[in-house]
């Protein structure tokens, strides 16, 4: 091979590595990663008359709940939500004549410095064990009806929303480190505060460490 040629060769190749190089530039810079991390594949456990579609977590799995269990999501027992950014997205349908005292979504145990999104009595709460830091709004469900509710920890606060509407917000964090798992439609121990109705779209996220 001559001197031209392999000099040919070799200015082609850095050409080739340096567009291949301001391809993935350009790639990067139009599909920047998103700054919310999924928890996604997780294993689920179901509780006493709860069942899901599914063994691991994905946007499509489907809870279902008798008012007698719950289901836990393995392995967020280190959220840290008081710590870190999270998001909670779920749709969930009551079923009829449901009970006074229902835990939607937490990491909480009777007794325990925990945190859940409650139903009592017409009323939407989310809220520190024992009733600190909360934020609360009437809420009453028709029973079958599929409601969009989104829960977003951020910088400034807390807020609340359903079926894309702020139905509560302000500048607490109803929330704990607590390391236990995420549970859905109720939570273990003496009182479970179980859900009747069914749970769907779940869908968690926590601010990626900086």
């Amino acid at each position: 091979m001559s001197r031209s040629t392999s000099m040919v060769l070799r200015i082609l190749a850095g050409a080739g590595v340096f567009a291949l190089s301001f391809w993935l530039t350009l790639l990067v810079l139009e599909h920047p990663q998103s700054p919310w991390e999924p928890i996604r594949s997780n294993p689920i456990l179901t509780f006493g008359d709860a069942s899901s579609s599914a063994r691991i977590l994905t946007d499509g799995v489907t809870f279902r709940f008798g008012g007698n269990g719950y289901a836990e999501i393995e392995n967020t027992q280190g959220l840290e939500c008081l710590k870190y950014e999270c998001r909670f997205l779920l749709t969930v349908a009551f079923a009829p004549l449901p009970p006074d005292l229902q835990l939607i979504i937490g990491q909480s145990f009777s007794g325990e410095n925990g945190w859940h999104l409650l139903l009592v009595a017409g009323r939407l709460i989310l809220q520190r064990e024992g009733g600190s830091n909360e934020l609360a709004a009437a809420f009453t469900p028709k029973p079958g009806q599929r409601y969009k509710m989104a829960i977003d920890r951020d910088g400034r606060g807390t807020r609340v929303s359903v079926d894309n509407a702020v139905l509560m917000k302000g500048e607490v964090l109803p929330f704990t480190d607590i390391a236990r798992n995420l549970t859905i439609g109720g939570r273990p121990g003496p009182n479970s505060a179980a859900l009747s109705g069914a749970v769907s779209e779940l869908e968690i996220f926590r601010l990626r460490p900086q």
